[in-house]
């Protein structure tokens, strides 16, 4: 039934959201919501690919099965929540400004393109998108590359691909026959077989739209990764409004974010780039609402509310999704766990569940990215980020991240880097001025 994956998404929101709407508040109840299912359907989505069971059916009773237990277990969260009292971040009719604001941002959005754009990378994530959905697996085989086409010699078209020898040293020696196009490898000119090049989390998207509304449809989640981009800026915005300007103003707050998704939303590059199948679209709404539930988490946690960690969690592994999106955020996901290692917090749970999160997401990003685009991930390390030319094993390379994400593993307490005299003062100051606007 055409539409029926996106109808079980729009109504599993709706009941997380219900669920727990007293305990956290409305716009706390709703990142969870979007966030967990958005999560939850991407890694069905990246399973079923591993698997290489990435049909139809097998999604539909995946999907309605994992959101089941997050229902479930949002159920059971409710449950050890105090009923919420308190002014609420987007009350009354700024709010439904708001939606309709977010709303209207994607109506201007809804026609992404569906063009093949030659062999940029955006054409390649559609045609990979298609040929998952296709097959249900990731390598697609071209067969006019593998002699398969009658009429066409195979000789010809590989001289027409220019298929030349890898020099010797590089990682792609001995196991790719040449570069094709950018973003796809060719490993058996004979065969036809052709390798992806980047992370796959977006072509799993266009799939999973493809099978719930056709092939001419299937760039449709550009507008939902929007949507997400919007609501993220505006529960952003108004809650760095509450943290830098006037103490617990709720209403001027969400006219912050309004302000904030409405430029964002009327922006003539935006307009243009987010039409457009690149990965740049699902990151950002991936690093976005990361922010926004690390705020509305440390807000949470200075107030003493519950559902501080869930919030935290759902941050970490949101931008852990970014780094399946983007091999680039791989090495921003290592900063920032550096970052969170090395400055002290003090008793903060919240932290350590995000660092815990991003930990874990990014370490399985990193073991996806070699089982499927071996050996172009230590290959693209080289070109772009200078690092000195590797070429582990797979095995070795999935050892080292696990070994790396054990290392970095939240500790039991927070490190105490700084003097305790200097630390309590600046947990003093920190505590006098960062609880302002978080209500």
């Amino acid at each position: 039934m055409p539409g029926l994956l996106s109808l079980l998404s729009l109504a599993t929101v709706g009941a997380l959201t219900a669920t727990l709407w007293r305990g956290l508040g409305p716009a706390r109840a709703l990142g969870v919501g979007l966030a967990a299912t958005f999560l939850t359907a991407s890694a069905v989505g990246l399973v079923l690919l591993d698997l290489g069971r990435l049909h139809a059916s097998a999604l539909s009773v995946c999907l309605a099965a994992s959101f089941g237990l997050v229902w479930i277990g949002a159920r059971a969260v409710r449950r050890r929540l105090p009923v919420l009292d308190g002014p609420r971040l987007a009350p009354g009719v700024v709010g439904c400004v708001a939606a309709l604001v977010v709303l209207g941002g994607a109506a201007l959005r809804l026609a992404p393109s569906p063009f093949l754009h030659g062999g940029q990378d955006q054409g390649i994530y559609v045609n990979v998108g298609h040929h998952i959905a296709r097959t249900g697996r990731l390598r697609p085989v071209d067969r006019l590359l593998a002699g398969g086409v009658r009429g066409v010699r195979a000789a010809d078209v590989r001289e027409a691909y220019k298929i030349r020898p890898v020099a010797a040293g590089s990682p792609l020696d001995g196991v790719r026959e040449g570069r094709w196009i950018e973003g796809i490898h060719i490993e058996d000119a004979g065969r036809g077989a052709l390798l992806p090049a980047f992370f796959h989390l977006m072509p799993v998207w266009f799939a999973m739209a493809e099978h719930d509304w056709g092939f001419a449809r299937s760039t449709w989640p550009l507008v939902l990764f929007w949507v997400l981009s919007g609501l993220a800026v505006f529960g952003l915005a108004a809650r760095l409004h509450g943290l830098f300007g006037a103490a617990g103003d709720a209403r001027r707050g969400a006219l912050v974010g309004i302000v904030a998704v409405a430029a964002l939303a009327l922006h003539p590059l935006d307009l243009w780039i987010s039409t457009f199948t690149v990965s740049e679209n699902l990151a950002r709404a991936c690093l976005l609402a990361a922010a926004w539930l690390a705020i509305e988490a440390a807000c949470a946690e200075r107030e003493g509310r519950a559902g501080a960690r869930l919030l935290a969690a759902l941050g970490g592994l949101a931008f852990a999704a970014g780094a399946f999106t983007r091999g680039t955020l791989v090495a921003h996901a290592l900063v920032l766990a550096a970052g969170l290692v090395l400055t002290p917090a003090p008793g903060s749970r919240a932290r350590r569940a995000f660092l815990a999160a991003l930990i874990a997401g990014t370490a399985l990003a990193v073991m996806q990215a070699v089982m499927h685009s071996w050996p172009y991930f230590f290959s693209a390390a080289t070109h772009h980020f200078h690092v000195p030319p590797l070429r582990p094993y797979p095995g070795e390379a999935i050892a080292w991240t696990v070994a790396l994400a054990v290392f970095g593993r939240p500790p039991g307490r927070a490190p105490q880097a700084l003097p305790r005299r200097l630390r309590s003062g600046a947990g003093a100051r920190a505590g006098a001025g960062g609880s302002r606007g978080c209500a």
